[in-house]
This record gives C-alpha cells, structure tokens and sequence, in this order.
C-alpha cells in the first residue's frame, strides 16, 4: 500500500519544470513577457530562429523597428519572405548564426528542427559567425537579439561572450533546451558568464528567460 501512495504521491507532485510552466503561462509570457520591451523604431532587433516569423511579426506591429530574421531551412525562410514582402525594413536571412561558418545537416521538425535530431527529414542548410556577419553588416548596437535555434544557443552565446559582441546587446530573450548533452551544465556556465554584463529580467528554466545589459 505505501508503495502504490507514493507512485500516485509522485505523478500528483509538480516537477521543476511542470512549475516553471505554470509560472509561465500565469505570468502571461507568452503574450506579454517576450514582446515588452524599450523599443522604438529606431531599434535593432534580431530574431534567431525565424520559422513562421510570428515573432518577429509581433515585434514589428508594436515597434516599426528593424528587424533581421534568420531562418536556415529554405522552406521556412521562404515562407517568411513571403510574409513580409513589402516590408523593408524586416530583412530575412536563408542562413543561421554560429560559432564558425559551416553547411549543417538539420533534421526537420517544424519549429524544433534541430542538427541536434537525426531522426525526420535531413536537409542541408547554412550557418555563418555571428561576429563576422555583425562586422559585415556593421551592426555596433542590437537593442533586442532573440535565440530559439533548437540546441545551437550554446555554441552562440559562448562565441557572442568570448568575442565581446556581448556588450553591443541590450537584451538577450533566450531558450535554452534541454536536450544537448550537459545541458545544464552548459547552460549554467554561460548564465554565469552573461552575469559579468547583464542581468535576468525573467527566467523560467528551459523556457524562455531574458538577460538585460547593466
């Protein structure tokens, strides 16, 4: 009998994550959280991860500011083009940001495609450094960078933090998953790092959380 209380004790016991969840949606992040924030029309903003551009849609309602997408597979980029054609001032990008310049084989899974994933789908798709591409396209102030790219934030935020391209961010809105080997492990040291310069306004882990520039 205190084996079967304890079985049904544990499937009622919220977890960690089932309670960052919860605080999420009561906190209406969703919906308030990802899109509040100091922007103006003179604002730069970059949408890592574009896939339907919904983001970076919303963003554009509220702000008119410029925008770059960056969606590596071709059929999602496309789709965002479409999208905002007759928008100048949305700029999509067939390619996503690294740590070094590369081709990568993704396996896709709509909003979760991932290099991370063999299983799906593989198509091969771009990836530039995100340093070089800031220097191309001299970008010196970006006043909101969002990162939803399946797996490959962390290989980013380490290079965006060791090259300093860190101090021309203002707000960093990132996810971080959870199935990268060591993923907490990495996540925690690249949470440390990011606090030698910014700070969390919101953070729900393996959620969406957002680091502000002190």
């Amino acid at each position: 009998m205190r084996k079967i209380i304890k079985s049904i004790m544990k499937r009622l016991s919220p977890t960690a994550a089932d309670r960052a969840k919860w605080s999420w949606r009561k906190d209406r992040g969703d919906t308030v959280l990802r899109y509040d924030y100091p922007l103006t029309s003179s604002s730069v903003v970059i949408d890592l991860g574009g896939f339907h551009g919904d983001w970076a849609g919303e963003i554009h309602n509220r702000y008119r500011c410029s925008i770059f997408v960056f969606e590596p597979i071709a059929e999602y980029a496309h789709k965002i083009s479409q999208r905002f054609t007759g928008i100048p001032t949305i700029q999509v990008n067939q390619f996503g940001l690294a740590g070094y310049r590369r081709t990568e084989q993704f396996s896709i899974q709509g909003a979760a495609s991932s290099i991370f994933k063999s299983n799906g789908q593989q198509v091969a798709a771009e990836l530039y450094d995100v340093l070089e591409w800031f220097e191309q396209n001299s970008i010196h102030e970006c006043d909101l960078m969002k990162i939803n790219i399946e797996g490959g934030e962390y290989e980013l935020l380490d290079r965006i933090i060791d090259t300093g391209l860190i101090h021309r961010i203002n707000d960093l809105q990132i996810q971080f998953h959870h199935f990268v080997p060591n993923a907490v492990g990495l996540m925690d040291a690249i949470q440390k790092k990011l606090a030698a310069t910014h700070s969390p306004t919101y953070q729900y882990a393996f959620i969406w959380e957002n680091w502000r520039r002190n």
